[in-house]
């Protein structure tokens, strides 16, 4: 054991010495007495100062700790005081030159200096010092203990050196290791009496008995030196954020400022002794769940362990789960008391952690500036418990906005179901508590229920929780929200998902009641006053009077109106009692009805089920009546015979207080133990209505008025949400068995039961208790079987993983399944729960990759004019086949023409589309085919996007017995076949066979019945006779047939085509043969058109013509031209198809239809490609396609260049730059039909030119020729210059997205061969088609290239010595052709030799620049002007600018002469005074210039004329007087005009130009 020096002695007497007096002016206070703890003291009785010399003392006053000596008084320590009570280490330290430091537990530090020292020969005293004391008056005074030290004193330690507190602190917790300390006077442990060094201490004993029992005496003690040891802790569980009060038990527990508990977070200081232990407040740790080591330090450094295990775990309380709440929404609606919207379809949800809102006059909620929100009624669902509108669906028509936390650190909980179309949902299909724990700095920590999450889920809910906005971006419901302002810990985080019912304890709140007491509101309805009340309580003890529940308070406490109708329910003994009474103004009311049931029994310490009922409802009872039911069974019934109903004039709420009777002693009342849930209703539950409701709440919260008392706050009458709860709590929650009858399924119990095939089909079971809510721990045995269901009935039944996740919910993925149908069975414990869930895998998105052509691909295309069709089957990435019709494709032929195909969905036949298309024109096509993409972007399928075919252009008819029949079918289209129109064209090919020898008619073309030939022909025919007569035939009218004959036996050549063509006008009928007319009726004197016939005859085509061919028949509903006919003989017609009626190509090559076409069976049309119009019976016995055709006679029809129809364009047809090898023109290629032309032949297109010379005006008399005169050319005709055709595509496998036709060709003038011509001037171009010239020769300009050199016309004469003057200057190009557009140059003239043989001034330099000059566009010349002051000889230098830049500088030199004197040009000799005048009117006459009138400067009017003369007699003398002013200028101007007509000339005259070129002069 630990022994410390314990001193209690009183201070004995003794004055006069200054010790003594220090003492009295330096204690604190009436309780505070100046002790003396260490003293060096001598014994100076001897002297003649007769006192004791005080050499050192350290002092306590009761507060601070003070040194003392007769040298210095006394120094006192500062700072925070030494409290009594408490452990304290204090040192004095002198040095050899008596600087001193008083040090007090190492922080307080004075410093001092002294002379005093202790003597060799002096006296130590511990915890007293010495004073003398005359015991008699005049006795010698004797030395005598004083100031007694009241405390304890240990390990006294003396050194005979001076140490620093660093030095002495290696001994102020470690002491005994002083024994290996240099320098060590003494040390004082006090352990045993007899163990000191070097000295032994004794404690002083007095002569008096009192002394002696006050004197210092050894005792055990603890120190701050000495660990402390911990044998207990209460509590050992403790709150995980809330504060808490432990107490630790164990020893050695020094009082000390260096005393600390620690529970395993920060250290924290005692709050308080106990007889055995001391008490702390806990600090807060992060952590919980674990064991932490509770351990008790006395001094700086890591404490030790305890010597048995003692340990604190922290858990999560309700009070921890309610810390620093700052938002929470439960979505919960009660009847009758939460606010709702009618109107607006809309109810109100408050945040329960925040003040309710205010309301209006009206009654409406101000929600403005608070967190409170309005919701749809109709986006309210069922919770996790399946309680209905307990929960809202968010998604992107109803956002669910959360209040964001201020604060960096937070937490946000959310119970959510995450929907299973987000795809990307960890967990979805089933409740999950999700929370965000955000602490400053790092990204969320996320949780699910209580594990924390990898980061990939985490980020997905980082992502599209942390806005605080369900529904932006994610579709689902939620059902409860809490946002704290702090970070929850770990097992924070499992208290909220594990702590889900609560009841309130009236015991653990009671000091609170009546400040702020539990109360709920209940609606009533109006009307007599009808309800069952119903509630799950716990008492503690069933002594005395109860109150459960009470309105006798409600309203005063809430402040709101007078009471009108009371009602109380509670507990007299183990006894329920029920009372109802109406309106009194004090406590207690007379009650209408009572009753105190000794039948309705309550026990102590277990859960009890009571309901009350007023009027109690049964068939045999008609009186009003008061029930209480126990736990489901009817215990007691009480008639009230004379008792009226309390009637209710509106619907109205009262408010209920909970636990207690009043807020108020002494009708306090309160019920001491615990209440679950509060249900009402307004309607009167009978026995087996109330035994049905006993053990599970109402789940449909729209018809009764539920409080389950969880969690609430705040927003009475608003929310419905209970009031005054915070401090109640108690945790009820518990996990009851699974239900198989309440087990659920997710989305079975929602939605249709799809998935869509690739995607893992999730489904989630949710095992339930009997009162249908979510168990919160797994561990049930669910199965779940998969098998396919066909016709033939049901497949092999397979079982699919099942993931318990320990909450309730088993997920179950099916992945890996074609598409078909199903049925998936659930079983629990090896039985089914319920019939088979049908399910359905439905295809997914189309897969391009898998999306084919069936059969063998893209075919080979049929011939022109012949349907060619072909199908796309669709399927999803995994193989399914395509459901419905939603995708869209695209397919493009370009060739000879363009066409996008018709894509039809096949009906009938999901995911199947018809791709049919009808080319009009033969020739190369580049078929493009693609499925547009979700994006829009073209997107190739499995064969790809680009092909390459051929259309043929076979074929023909060959006749046998029998021709093609066309039969009109009314009931299905109308058809044009009558040919009922003004005029008619009737067109075809033949071939008469070899040895052709008919014995009858041969009907090329007839249309009408079977014995409607010939004279008696109803509608129209095409006849060859025995003889060789061609004859054609319309039915006009009554009697009335229209024919032309011809004789044409000498030109139908055996096995030759022959191309005939009837043409009726209504007037007249033609018959061509070949192009020309062969056959011509006589006019007829009436119009008519052709006879529309109602009887459906059919048209027959090559009857009678065994063996021979017909080809190319087309039907016109109009009259055509020779020259129509001739051009497009060997053409379809579809380039002019609304004038067609039928048409048929005879292209099939093989079948028993030949399709037509017209103006009301267009290609591309929807019956077209179905070959639903136009179609032609072919036996094939009788009749047989061929190959043998007339279209492809070589030059005409198909990709035979056309002059007509092909486009020439290009600047280079009219202007051309002479010498250039530039692009002249460009050739758009179409054939002779009319399509593009893909021939790529080099030599089709070209042009040649030839010179010739336009006069437009010459000296000669007039001939009667108008001008322009063009003069035959000089020479001929060049050579001819070929036009390039363009790069085409090349087939196959030419992946480019924009095919080229080759149809685009470019031309040059000048070629390797054919040199460009170089000389400008105006030519003959004749633009030529596979040689033939398209059009007239057309009128080409060669005009001169880039500016290449200078040309200047001589200089010398023009120059005088200060005399202005001029040169003319021109461009050419490289051809040495005049350039006529002008163009920038500068000109600089040197001076380099004078005339007088003097020096010359090297600056005499002059430039002009090009403002300075004149351009006459007609000659192509510029006239540069300038003075050139000195005589001499000149250097000339050109140099281009801007465009002209690159033309070769020119140098020259010429000479300048000196002036010579020339005669004044007026007739007296005398220089005319100018006239200044303006306004003035002026004209030439005779090429002088009049000038009449004006006004002067000073406004004087003028009458006089002046005239300026150009030529005349009086000047005729005068060399080079004529024209010689030059005010003329003279403008030419060509035009050419189709005809002869007025024409008006507008001439601007640029005056600026003419001063620039010093041809005139400003005035």
């Amino acid at each position: 054991s630990q022994r410390s020096l314990l001193s209690a002695a009183a201070s004995r007497g003794g004055g006069g010495s200054d010790k003594q007096l220090r003492r009295r002016l330096m204690h604190h206070g009436s309780a505070a007495r100046v002790s003396t703890v260490l003293a060096f003291e001598a014994d100076k009785t001897a002297s003649v100062e007769g006192k004791i010399q005080n050499s050192g003392l350290i002092m306590y006053d009761g507060e601070r700790f003070f040194y003392f000596d007769d040298c210095i008084q006394d120094v006192t320590q500062t700072g925070e005081p030494a409290a009594p009570g408490e452990w304290h280490f204090v040192m004095v330290s002198i040095n050899t030159t008596g600087e001193g430091v008083l040090n007090v537990d190492g922080v307080a530090r004075e410093t001092f200096t002294t002379t005093c020292k202790p003597a060799s020969t002096g006296m130590f005293s511990i915890c007293q010092d010495y004073v003398l004391v005359a015991n008699t008056p005049g006795e010698e005074p004797v030395k005598a203990p004083s100031s007694m030290f009241h405390g304890r004193v240990d390990e006294v330690m003396i050194f005979n050196r001076f140490m620093s507190f660093e030095m002495m602190s290696t001994f102020m917790f470690k002491p005994h290791s002083i024994a290996l300390a240099d320098s060590r006077v003494a040390y004082f442990p006090f352990d045993d009496p007899q163990n000191m060094l070097p000295y032994n201490a004794r404690a002083y004993a007095g002569a008096q008995e009192e002394d002696a029992a006050a004197a210092g005496r050894f005792v055990e003690s603890s120190g701050p030196w000495l660990p402390a040891t911990v044998v207990a802790v209460e509590p050992e569980r403790l709150d995980v954020s809330a504060r808490q009060t432990v107490s630790v038990f164990g020893t050695n527990f020094a009082p000390s400022q260096w005393l600390r508990v620690n529970f395993g977070g920060a250290s924290v200081e005692v709050a308080g002794f106990l007889e055995s232990g001391v008490t702390a407040v806990t600090a807060e740790t992060g952590r919980c769940d674990e064991e932490f080591p509770a351990t008790v330090s006395t001094f700086p450094s890591a404490p030790t362990p305890s010597a048995q295990e003692t340990v604190v775990m922290y858990t999560p309380t309700v009070g921890d789960l309610d810390k620093d709440l700052v938002s929470r929404f439960t979505f919960d609606y009660v009847r009758g008391v939460t606010h709702m919207d009618s109107a607006a379809g809309q109810v109100l949800m408050v945040d329960l952690a925040a003040a309710p809102p205010n309301v209006t006059a009206e009654g409406a909620p101000r929600l403005e500036g608070t967190p409170h929100m309005m919701m749809p009624v109709s986006k309210m669902v069922s919770d996790k418990d399946l309680f209905t509108l307990s929960a809202v669906q968010f998604d992107a028509q109803n956002v669910v906005a959360l209040p964001a936390p201020d604060s960096e650190d937070h937490t946000v909980c959310v119970w959510v179901l995450m929907f299973i179309n987000e795809q990307l949902a960890p967990l979805a299909g089933a409740w999950k508590l999700v929370c965000l724990v955000s602490e400053a700095g790092a990204a969320a920590t996320v949780y699910v229920n209580t594990e924390p999450q990898a980061e990939e889920v985490a980020a997905w809910y980082r992502e599209r929780f942390g806005d605080m906005r369900l529904g932006d971006d994610e579709q689902g419901f939620v059902g409860d929200v809490w946002v704290y302002a702090r970070a929850l810990t770990p097992c924070e985080i499992a208290a909220r998902y594990f702590t889900q019912e609560y009841a309130l304890d009236f015991v653990k709140g009671r000091e609170r009641l009546l400040e702020r007491p539990a109360h709920v509101a209940l609606p009533l309805e109006a009307g007599p006053l009808r309800f069952t009340l119903e509630m799950w309580i716990y008492a503690y003890h069933t002594s005395g009077v109860q109150t459960i529940a009470s309105t006798d308070s409600a309203e005063q406490a809430l402040n709101t109106l007078s009471r009108d109708l009371g009602l109380h329910f509670g507990l007299n003994g183990n006894s329920l009692f029920f009372a109802i009474h109406k309106g009194c103004g004090c406590q207690p009311c007379e009650a209408l009805a009572q009753m105190v049931s000794w039948r309705s029994k309550v026990f102590a310490r277990q859960w009890t089920h009571v309901s009350f009922v007023f009027p109690f409802a049964e068939e045999s009872r008609d009186l009003p009546t008061m029930a209480i039911h126990v736990d489901g069974v009817l215990r007691d019934v009480r008639d009230f015979p004379n008792l009226q109903l309390p009637e209710l004039p509106a619907p109205t709420q009262i408010h209920v207080l909970l636990g207690q009777a009043a807020t108020y002693e002494p009708f306090f009342e309160p019920f001491e133990g615990l209440v679950y849930d509060v249900r009402w209703t307004n309607a009167s539950y009978y026995a087996p209505m109330t035994k049905k409701t006993t053990q599970c709440p109402p789940l449909d919260r729209g018809s009764e008025t539920y409080y389950a008392l969880n969690e609430g706050g705040g927003a009475l009458g608003g929310s419905g949400g209970a009031v005054g709860l915070v401090g109640l709590w108690t945790n009820t929650s518990y996990d009851d068995a699974t239900s198989p009858l309440s087990t659920t399924f997710y989305p079975f119990d929602y939605s249709p039961n799809q998935i869509v095939s690739g995607v893992v089909g999730i489904f989630v079971i949710t095992s339930r208790t009997a009162c249908s809510k979510k168990r919160v721990l797994g561990g049930d045995n669910f199965e779940a079987r998969i098998q396919e269901v066909t016709p033939t009935g049901a497949g092999e039944a397979r079982s699919l993983p099942v993931v318990d996740a320990n909450d309730g919910n088993y997920h179950v993925e099916i992945r890996g399944y074609i598409c078909a149908t199903y049925e998936l069975t659930v079983l629990l414990d090896g039985e089914v729960l319920t019939d088979p869930f049908p399910l359905e895998i439905v295809p997914g998105r189309t897969n391009p990759a898998t999306t084919h052509v069936t059969g063998n691909g893209v075919p080979e295309f049929n011939s022109a004019g012949v349907l060619t069709s072909f199908t796309i089957k669709a399927l999803d990435f995994f193989g399914c086949d395509q459901r419905g019709h939603d995708d869209r494709f695209v397919v493009t032929l370009d060739g000879p023409m363009f066409i996008e195909a018709h894509i039809t969905p096949l009906e009938g036949q999901d995911g199947m589309y018809r791709v049919a298309f009808v080319p009009e024109a033969p020739g190369e096509y580049h078929m493009t085919m693609y499925m547009i993409g979700e994006d829009g972007e073209p997107v190739a399928i499995r064969e790809g996007m680009y092909f390459c075919r051929t259309v043929p252009q076979e074929g023909s008819l060959r006749i046998g017995s029998q021709g093609v029949e066309v039969v009109e079918d009314g009931d299905q289209l109308v058809t044009d076949l009558d040919l009922g129109f003004p005029g008619i064209t009737m067109e075809m090919w033949f071939k008469i066979p070899v040895g052709f020898s008919p014995t009858g008619l041969t009907y090329l073309l007839h249309k009408g019945g079977f014995d409607q030939f010939g004279n008696y022909t109803k509608t129209y025919d095409l006849v060859i006779s025995e003889s060789g007569e061609l004859s054609a035939s319309i039915y006009a009218g009554l009697g009335d047939i229209r024919t032309a004959v011809g004789g044409v036996e000498a030109l139908l050549v055996e096995n030759v085509w022959h191309h005939v063509a009837a043409v009726y006008d209504g007037n007249l009928m033609l018959i061509f043969l070949n192009g020309q007319v062969r056959a011509r009726s006589p006019p007829f004197s009436v119009f008519k058109p052709v006879k529309q016939n109602s009887y459906l005859h059919p048209l027959e085509i090559g009857t009678g013509l065994q063996g021979g061919y017909v080809d190319e028949v087309k039907l016109w509903k109009v009259a055509r031209t020779q020259a129509e006919i001739q051009a497009s003989m060997y053409c379809a017609p579809y380039q002019h198809l609304e004038h067609v009626a039928a048409y048929f190509s005879f292209n099939e090559g093989a079948g028993e239809v030949a399709s037509g076409h017209g103006a009301q069976c267009p290609p591309m049309g929807d019956l077209a490609t179905v070959g639903m119009c136009l179609q032609g019976s072919v036996v094939e016995s009788e009749a047989s396609f061929s190959s043998d055709t007339p279209t492809t006679t070589a030059g005409e029809g198909y990709n035979a260049a056309s002059s007509r129809y092909s486009h020439f364009f290009g600047a280079g047809l009219t202007e051309y730059p002479a010498g250039s090898w530039d692009q002249m023109y460009t050739v758009w290629a179409r054939d002779k039909c009319n399509y593009v032309y893909t021939k790529n032949d080099s030599t089709a297109f070209r042009v040649r030119t030839q010179e010739y010379e336009m006069v437009y005006w010459d000296e000669r008399p007039p001939t009667g020729i108008e001008y322009p005169i063009m003069y035959p050319p000089e020479a001929t005709m060049s050579e001819p210059v070929y036009a390039t055709p363009s790069a085409s595509r090349q087939c196959p496998g030419d992946p480019a997205p924009n095919p080229l036709r080759g149809d685009v060709f470019h031309g040059y003038l000048g070629t390797e061969a054919v040199e460009p011509t170089r000389k400008a001037g105006t030519y003959l171009l004749s633009v030529e088609v596979d040689e033939v010239p398209t059009r007239e020769p057309m009128l080409l300009s060669v005009v001169a290239n880039e500016p290449h050199h200078f040309y200047v016309a001589p200089v010398d004469a023009g120059f005088s010595g200060g005399v202005p003057g001029a040169f003319k200057v021109q461009m050419k190009d490289k051809n040495d052709n005049t350039i006529y557009r002008e163009m920038r140059f500068t000109a600089e003239m040197t001076l380099l030799a004078r005339s007088d043989n003097e020096p010359a001034a090297y600056s005499l330099a002059v430039s002009v620049t090009p403002e300075e000059m004149y351009f006459d566009a007609a000659s192509g010349f510029y006239t540069v002007f300038v003075t050139l002051a000195q005589p001499g000889t000149y250097s000339l230098i050109l140099v281009g600018a801007e465009h002209a830049a690159r033309i070769s500088p020119y140098t020259s030199t010429f000479e300048v002469k000196p002036a010579a004197w020339r005669k004044l040009l007026t007739t007296d000799l005398k220089v005319p005074t100018p006239t200044r005048r303006f306004e003035h009117t002026s004209a030439v006459y005779n090429g002088d210039i009049y000038i009449f009138g004006g006004v002067l400067y000073d406004r004087t009017y003028l009458n006089d004329m002046y005239v300026l003369k150009s030529s005349g007699p009086e000047e005729a003398d005068v060399a080079g007087v004529e024209d010689m002013l030059s005010y003329k200028k003279t403008v030419s101007f060509e035009y050419l005009l189709p005809v002869e007509r007025d024409v008006t000339v507008e001439v601007r005259v640029d005056t600026a130009e003419l001063i620039a070129a010093n041809r005139m002069n400003p005035t």
